[in-house]
């Protein structure tokens, strides 16, 4: 499998990953876990929450999903392939949620910058950025 095969069963929503019925199950056969270069399987470990206090370290010849893990790798993996069904996974996506995320956050500092400058204004006339106009509450009787 070529670089660009492999890039597009992971990030592209016609990918044969989004026919699998349940990619935990799938992914759960011992095979899926053994195959894997002991480095692999050390990475994958390090991306998981780690053990409990007290607890073992997590050993890289055991299959996660024989561990208590098992639940919570699923759920990230159901998670994952509907956001890969749902074109989520794809570079044009991802960098539009990125820049909707920065773009609500520099609303955020603008409105806080106006609700600053409105407290700070010269009394409500020409100088203050916001006007006060009574308490919100107009026209609901009390």
């Amino acid at each position: 499998m070529t670089a660009a095969s492999e890039r597009r069963l992971l990030v592209a929503p016609t990918s044969k990953l989004t026919n699998i019925n349940s990619l935990p199950t799938m992914l759960s056969q011992p095979a899926a876990w053994s195959t894997l270069p002991l480095p692999t399987r050390q990475h994958l470990y390090s991306l998981l929450p780690p053990p409990g206090a007290g607890e073992a370290p997590w050993d890289p010849e055991v299959h996660p999903m024989d561990t208590k893990l098992r639940s919570h790798i699923s759920a990230e993996l159901n998670v994952w392939q509907g956001d890969l069904r749902d074109g989520r996974e794809v570079k044009k996506w991802r960098d539009e949620a990125v820049g909707a995320g920065r773009k609500r956050v520099e609303e955020r500092r603008e409105m806080k910058g106006f609700a600053k400058i409105g407290r700070e204004g010269a009394g409500n006339g020409a100088n203050g950025a916001v006007a006060n106009h009574g308490d919100g509450m107009e026209g609901v009787e009390k």
